[in-house]
């Protein structure tokens, strides 16, 4: 929705609530998918037919919504790999979910469009589901969509249409971070989301991963051109250089939304995912080194200078690398798990850390004589 619509959208969420709340019904006629599937001709079918793989038939018939983002695709595929259904949600054309469609077996993989802003359209998508799995989110504002609508209200929504329509499992995706003091305006939509999932649909599952990587991430990605294309690396100062993350694989990360689909004791819980922990400038140093610049040096650049560089790049580019609020962030937060609450330990899940993992993932910012170096 565009900015003038922000009201609306936060009224339409105080009435969804109250539709919730009164018990009334959604009701919508039979969506169908790019290929004229209507989502009625799926039929639920029993759990563990098959010897386990994508021509098995897992009993989960599962609605991804923000399975055509980065993450997303990497859950499509856990889930495609055990033999289940999977209904994507898409705002745009056949090119947002076209690499998405080979993850399943013929049929299986269910493109549907729809509106994250109606009632009715996201009662349609998953009214054929028994999970719904939601990993809408953005790291900044969009001509259509602010951070509180894509972090909070949407969640909220997806959540109180689920609970109406008695879906038995709901995971509801986040980050480690979410704060309601936090100075990032991320962070703390993030948290409100949590808080808005939790209210309406109590038992569902929130995931709070670190920093994900893989190929074409935010995080290696966003250093290794800078180290490849910048005359030199920018030190943006002592307190995000030394701040700690634990970035998470993405491949472990859908491994363990995968987990907790199969674990009913992971109902009403939140997890928190968390890898090998590193500093920012340890990262950094990792990738200068591993993509041979040892060469270039890592130069203070004052803030001002950074934070102009990032918002130039929010309005000029359609994906930007960092953006000036995640500078807040990772400039006041440890992104690391605290401790207290479950996380891979608990879902049997050794993370790989970034360290002996991420070189695949970069090899191509390297210059073309050291491509092949170990």
């Amino acid at each position: 929705m565009i900015r003038t619509a922000n009201k609306s959208m936060r009224g339409l969420g105080l009435s969804m609530a109250s539709r919730v709340q009164a018990g009334a019904g959604f009701t919508s006629g039979p969506s169908r998918s790019a290929s004229g599937l209507s989502l009625e001709d799926i039929a639920l079918q029993p759990r563990g037919q098959g010897a386990g793989g994508r021509s098995s038939v897992s009993g989960f018939v599962a609605t991804v919504f923000g399975a055509t983002g980065f993450g997303g695709k990497y859950v499509v595929d856990a889930l495609g790999k055990i033999g289940s259904v999977v209904v994507v949600p898409y705002r745009g054309t056949e090119w947002s979910y076209k690499h998405l469609k080979v993850l399943g077996d013929l049929g299986q993989i269910v493109p549907v469009q729809f509106d994250p802003c109606d009632p009715n359209s996201i009662t349609s998508v998953i009214s054929r589901s028994n999970v719904v799995i939601n990993l809408i989110g953005k790291t900044w504002d969009t001509k259509n969509y602010s951070l509180n609508d894509s972090n909070n209200l949407i969640p909220q929504l997806i959540a109180a249409v689920a609970k109406e329509k008695q879906i038995k499992k709901l995971i509801h995706v986040s980050a480690l971070g979410a704060s309601p003091d936090s100075p990032s305006e991320w962070a703390r939509t993030k948290y409100a989301g949590e808080e808005g999932v939790r209210e309406v649909f109590p038992e569902a599952t929130i995931i709070r991963p670190s920093t994900l990587y893989g190929y074409d991430d935010r995080l290696l990605y966003a250093w290794s051109t800078l180290t490849r294309y910048w005359p030199f690396i920018p030190d943006l100062g002592s307190d995000f250089m030394n701040r700690r993350i634990a970035p998470v694989y993405v491949g472990d990360f859908a491994a363990a939304i995968l987990e907790t689909l199969r674990n009913p004791d992971c109902d009403g819980r939140t997890f928190e995912l968390g890898g090998g922990e590193l500093t920012n400038r340890e990262l950094v140093e990792w990738v200068r080194t591993n993509l041979h610049f040892d060469h270039k040096k890592i130069l203070p650049v004052p803030a001002p200078v950074i934070k102009a560089v990032a918002t130039f790049s929010e309005y000029t580019q359609r994906k930007p690398r960092f953006t000036a609020d995640e500078l807040e962030f990772f400039g006041s937060t440890d992104v690391v798990p605290s401790g207290k609450l479950p996380g891979f330990d608990d879902l049997n899940i050794l993370p790989k850390d970034i360290r002996s993992n991420a070189l695949p993932f970069i090899r191509h910012f390297r210059l073309p004589v050291f491509h092949n170096m170990d």
